[in-house]
């Protein structure tokens, strides 16, 4: 596994100190659901996360079944935009994260296949060469970012299929980029974005 799990370093330094600590680095939403249901466990809430994982679940089935048999040749590339403010190349989620899982769960196909298994940057002329379909760019309240708007503004963007077709859209991070319940909204979410004219 060429996963980076960045709670390493974390993780040994609380174990010196003989604190009893739970790790988790899921990579995808089945291991979101799967880390739900042991932090349940661990705190003698199993019916609640039990709950929670139900409801994802749902989500993650209704949406497989909208996608139905789409050959992954035929599916839209998406570039998912985590931050980009034009003074250095952006920053995009990868296939091997929970974030890359849940746009092949919603019917894409990630832009960006890297085995990095964090966000990592990317050049703007690898996004030109793989000349996303659909940019999603992730945008939070507590953390504003301008990054739709540089990628729309900025005349090197112009020519990708994406911007000329108006598919530059914002998605609420606290659904995409939290390993949480709110992953199921999240994957739902996405799946409108991505197939706005099946929803």
């Amino acid at each position: 596994d060429k996963t980076l799990d960045i709670t390493e370093t974390i993780f040994k330094a609380l174990m010196t100190f003989k604190i009893p600590t739970y790790r988790a680095f899921p990579t995808g939403y089945d291991s979101v659901i799967s880390m739900i249901l042991e932090i349940g466990q661990l705190l003698g809430r199993e019916g609640r996360a039990e709950e929670i994982v139900h409801d994802m679940e749902d989500s993650r089935d209704h949406v497989i079944d909208r996608v139905g048999g789409l050959d992954h040749g035929k599916r839209p590339a998406v570039l998912f935009v985590t931050y980009y403010d034009g003074s250095s190349d952006p920053w995009v989620g990868t296939s091997s994260t929970f974030s890359g899982d849940l746009i092949e769960l919603a019917g894409g196909r990630n832009a960006i296949e890297h085995d990095a298994g964090i966000v990592i940057q990317v050049s703007l002329e690898d996004i030109i060469m793989n000349d996303p379909d659909i940019i999603i760019t992730s945008q939070s309240s507590t953390w504003p970012t301008t990054s739709r708007q540089t990628i729309l503004s900025e005349g090197a963007w112009s020519d990708i299929t994406a911007v000329k077709h108006g598919m530059v859209v914002d998605i609420d991070a606290d659904l995409v980029d939290r390993t949480g319940p709110r992953l199921g909204r999240g994957l739902e979410e996405l799946h409108q974005r991505i197939h706005p004219l099946e929803t």
